[in-house]
């Protein structure tokens, strides 16, 4: 094909199409942002609506027949019954030290949980709760004090 010549070069129009008569785009509207804590809000009224258990299934029973193997050998299996006992009873005791942990968080002035805050109730109220009906004694401010000092 033999070269072009002569000529001029023909350009785009920079205002657009041409045309006088383009559609208008619609005007945007404002996207509502999400506040920063809606997501953990919204989260923790699923958790709290729900009765499904929280702990998988599986990793705990692994977790159960590993444990149990250290201590007696002899014992290698388990009834789905049995595992899913200690499944609830073990997913009970944590969300208790959770709320207690909150509790002690929320004394504190605090919104997070922190570790001695999970160690601190178990600790003051490991004799209260479990020392039987006669030898049932209150604790004291004292004792509440002293427990308080190794902590905090």
């Amino acid at each position: 094909m033999p070269p072009k010549v002569g000529g001029t070069k023909t350009r785009a129009n920079p205002q657009g199409s041409g045309r006088s008569g383009a559609k208008k785009r619609p005007a945007k509207v404002p996207v509502s942002r999400k506040k920063p804590n809606d997501n953990a809000l919204n989260e923790i009224r699923k958790f709290q609506s729900s009765t499904s258990m929280l702990i998988p299934s599986m990793p705990m029973s692994r977790l159960i027949r590993e444990i149990s193997a250290e201590i007696a050998p002899e014992v290698s299996r388990w009834n789905s019954s049995a595992l899913d006992a200690i499944r609830e009873s073990a997913e009970a005791y944590l969300v208790k030290l959770m709320e207690d942990a909150n509790v002690c968080a929320q004394h504190a002035k605090r919104v997070t949980i922190q570790v001695r805050g999970i160690k601190f109730f178990p600790s003051l109220f490991h004799s209260y709760r479990y020392t039987t009906c006669e030898t049932h004694k209150r604790l004291s401010r004292s004792t509440i004090k002293s427990s308080l000092k190794q902590f905090y």
